[in-house]
């Protein structure tokens, strides 16, 4: 394995020579020419020999391997600018030091000396410890800003990662009273009962936003070192996170980072799918709104489990999971889905279950028809931004061609696509959209049949007259 990868790595770096090589002589050629040729080919020419010359195929894949924190691209951006960025707090780089969140770094200051005078060690063990994973925390942000690894201040990231990681954790650890009472006053502005009320749901909302992210591997070590444990539980680690934004849910191994486990526990309890035969991905379909769907005899019921992709349509009947919405559930979505399309690996539940549901929720109309069975518990008050949520959320969005939820659209289309169900559909949609019109219909067919029985009468006394003379 590792030859192959060495002679891809050749091949493609002998090609790339040759490449430029070949422009390097078009260079020198047009310079001739023209002896006012400026400098910027030539310094490009020479960037691009320093990435020929230092370029490694196997390095490139263990790389883009450990990347797991990226910026938002504009296009996705553009959906929703608030949703991609933090209210209140700054974790890691992206948006360290931005002018709306400086208020935060005195309490991060004041979190970290709490956690050391806790932790009875000195800050040098920690950092000690942590330059051990300086490289691997540095590769998990893409495109990292050179200043974060700037020699002349080679321990600034570290201070940044230790400073982001205590705070994170003393905020976790909020939700214990004995906690704040022990080690806080009870007026702290943050790290208090007040703190907990008024800024604690901000700062939960941030720890959810793609580009605010922090390596769980932080407070992996960070709690190491403070209960001098050679290494911490990473069942441990995930559990922390998911209680403090109360799920209950497993995962296994240790998450990338807040969002990952987040979004690993919106999955949990999926059951397992048989084996589906390769959908073309010519056969697109789309979803008619959940109101549609019911006037053609489809039913709803809520899904056994809460796992997002836990949809099943099964006799006529359209299995969904419940899903409570409110202020921040299109922020969260909005970054799962973007961190689903931004990391190469992961799958695309969350984006397909979002796409799903905006097929089958045109109107209020429909929220209220899922609400009324268990399925959608609006936190927002109002069914009709509802609707505009997940209109909204599937912009801009692609879905896996081969995701199960094409063969659950493909089996509800083709039911509802059945003779008696298209007709049953156009009866109700014309004659029983109303009480009125339903009315009016049963009225109609007792008039035929009152009419009917009177022609029958008339006949039938006709050919059988009574018996008087």
């Amino acid at each position: 394995m590792g030859n192959t990868s060495q002679a891809e790595s050749l091949a493609m770096g002998i090609e790339l020579n040759k490449w430029v090589v070949d422009v390097e002589t078009n260079i020198n050629n047009r310079e001739a020419e023209d002896p006012a040729m400026g400098t910027e080919v030539k310094d490009w020419v020479v960037d691009i020999n320093t990435g020929v010359e230092s370029f490694s195929l196997c390095d490139e894949k263990k790389n883009w391997a450990a990347t797991s924190i990226y910026r938002v691209p504009s296009f996705i951006r553009d959906i929703r600018e608030r949703a991609f960025t933090p209210t209140v707090v700054s974790f890691g780089p992206y948006h360290h030091n931005a002018p709306r969140l400086r208020p935060v770094e005195e309490h991060k200051r004041r979190a970290l000396i709490h956690f050391l005078e806790m932790a009875r060690r000195p800050l040098d063990d920690f950092i000690n410890e942590m330059r051990t994973i300086e490289k691997q925390l540095q590769d998990s942000y893409h495109n990292l800003d050179k200043k974060w690894k700037d020699p002349k201040h080679p321990d600034q990231f570290l201070m940044l990662m230790i400073l982001d990681g205590c705070f994170m954790l003393e905020v976790m650890r909020m939700k214990d009273e004995k906690h704040r009472k022990r080690r806080y006053a009870a007026h702290d502005p943050v790290f208090s009962s007040y703190g907990v009320n008024h800024r604690l749901p901000y700062i939960m909302r941030d720890m959810l936003v793609m580009e605010n992210q922090l390596p769980l591997l932080v407070l992996k070590k960070l709690l190491e070192v403070e209960g001098l444990q050679c290494e911490m539980d990473d069942v441990f680690i995930n559990e922390m996170i998911l209680q403090f934004f109360g799920v209950k849910a497993k995962t296994t191994g240790l998450g990338l980072h807040p969002l990952d486990v987040y979004r690993k526990s919106l999955l949990h309890g999926t059951p397992p799918w048989p084996p589906l035969p390769p959908i073309p991905s010519q056969s697109f379909e789309v979803l008619r709104s959940a109101v549609e769907l019911r006037e053609s005899g489809v039913k709803f019921r809520k899904s056994n489990s809460t796992s997002l992709a836990d949809i099943d349509f099964q006799d006529g009947v359209l299995g969904l999971p419940q899903i409570t919405v409110d202020d921040n559930t299109e922020s969260t979505l909005l970054n799962i889905v973007a961190f689903e399309h931004l990391h190469v690996g992961t799958s695309s539940e969350v984006t397909s279950y979002v796409c799903f549901m905006d097929e089958i929720i045109d109107s209020a109309e429909d929220v209220r028809l899922l609400h009324r069975k268990g399925i959608t518990r609006n936190a927002t008050g109002s069914d009709e931004s509802v609707a505009e949520l997940f209109g909204s959320l599937s912009k801009e969005v692609t879905t896996d061609p081969q995701c199960r939820l094409r063969y659950v659209r493909q089996q509800v289309n083709k039911y509802c696509q059945k003779k008696w169900h298209n007709w049953r559909a156009v009866l109700r949609h014309k004659y029983f959209n109303t009480p009125w019109s339903a009315i009016s219909l049963m009225a109609a067919i007792l008039i035929i049949l009152l009419t009917a029985a009177q022609t029958f009468y008339s006949i039938y006394q006709y050919y059988h007259p009574s018996g008087k003379s």
